[in-house]
């Protein structure tokens, strides 16, 4: 009788440990599920901010204020901006996002996009970087100087880089 009693008393024992090490288990996957999930929801975040900055950026009808706050030490470029856009302006410049790519641990992105003046494009494919800074995506100084440099006009903050 006492050996029986042992014998449910250890049944009884490893039913629970095996109870307990399935829940655990099942806790573990469910929280690297939800880490998953908030990874993928972090990084169609990052990839929309910098789609809906970069657009914004181009736009013809951002304030130069706005710009500058959307390119990476933006405040160093604004005689070149203002300049450029001036010069462009009339046309109507958009951008279109193709494609964003984040790396360096989500802190910069290749940007694929197109530049369009009067709705028609006039500089397809392009490559360039969005750069996290502090909690806000922006354009890269080096992306603008390369469009600037294209355009036939490299200003000294450019050449620095």
């Amino acid at each position: 009788m006492k050996s029986q009693k042992t014998l449910i008393t250890s049944i009884v024992v490893v039913v629970i440990v095996a109870v307990a090490v399935i829940i655990a288990v099942l806790v573990a996957n469910h929280n690297n599920s939800n880490n998953t999930n908030t990874n993928s929801a972090k990084l169609t975040n990052y990839k929309q901010a910098i789609e809906s900055n970069w657009k914004t950026f181009f736009a013809y009808n951002t304030p130069m204020s706005q710009r500058v706050k959307l390119l990476q030490n933006g405040s160093n470029f604004a005689s070149a901006l203002q300049m450029e856009f001036a010069g462009i302006g009339s046309q109507h410049p958009t951008a279109t996002v193709n494609s964003v790519k984040l790396n360096n641990n989500n802190t910069q992105a290749d940007v694929n996009y197109v530049v369009n003046l009067g709705g028609h494009p006039v500089l397809t494919n392009q490559q360039g970087t969005a750069v996290l800074v502090g909690k806000n995506w922006q354009v890269s100084d080096s992306t603008l100087c390369g469009l600037l440099k294209m355009a036939g006009q490299t200003p000294a903050v450019c050449q620095k880089l």
